[in-house]
């Protein structure tokens, strides 16, 4: 049986990425492969799947906006997810990853540093399962926000280097694979995106 993926699309690169590297969807499709059926939902537009499980796992793209915007849809996504809670896997990038945290009760702000932009090194400091031995990871990074209060039960498995980034943050009410054990990541970077596009954006 084919694992049913749904992207939910909260954005876009700017044209000249988009031109070359193709649309959020498009790069993580491409990340995970042929071996799943994709189902892309425009969330900026209004479309969100009518259940929950409507896909056993589900990717929350990044986005040009802030998740302390105000827009409609951010709050009707922040219901999903709190809805799809324990229903479906999740993983969260960029602005999912800060949507997540917010839905589940942390906050986000607009950094006071500003952009972090470019490749970006972490160090691992909570192994999970499914991660290698690598002491540091290297990840394309675009984003002007972080999470300064993470949700309750919530754990990091990388920080910078400083110690003042959340990444990425992990809860276990929310994760769940197939196998019933529960696991939903959130990064704050562009993991989905290539070291070109890193380079670039």
């Amino acid at each position: 049986m084919t694992l049913k993926v749904g992207i939910l699309q909260t954005g876009n690169p700017p044209p000249p990425l988009g031109d070359r590297f193709g649309s959020y969807s498009a790069m993580v499709q491409e990340l995970l492969g042929p071996q799943y059926e994709f189902t892309t939902f425009e969330v900026r537009n209004g479309e969100l799947p009518a259940q929950a499980e409507s896909c056993a796992a589900y990717v929350i793209t990044g986005s040009a906006s802030g998740v302390y915007d105000g827009d409609t849809w951010i709050g009707t996504l922040k219901d999903f997810v709190r809805d799809a809670s324990g229903r479906a896997a999740m993983v969260g990038i960029c602005f999912g990853h800060q949507v997540m945290a917010e839905a589940f009760g942390g906050r986000v702000i607009k950094s006071p540093k500003g952009w972090g932009i470019g490749l970006h090194r972490y160090d691992v400091h909570q192994r999970a399962d499914w991660m290698d031995e690598a002491h540091s990871i290297a990840v394309p990074a675009s984003h002007q926000d972080q999470i300064v209060k993470l949700p309750a039960r919530t754990s990091t498995a990388r920080r910078s280097p400083a110690g003042t980034s959340i990444q990425p943050m992990r809860h276990p009410v929310i994760e769940k694979y197939l196998e019933n054990e529960a696991k939903t990541t959130a990064s704050r970077d562009h993991c989905h995106a290539d070291a070109a596009f890193g380079a670039e954006a």
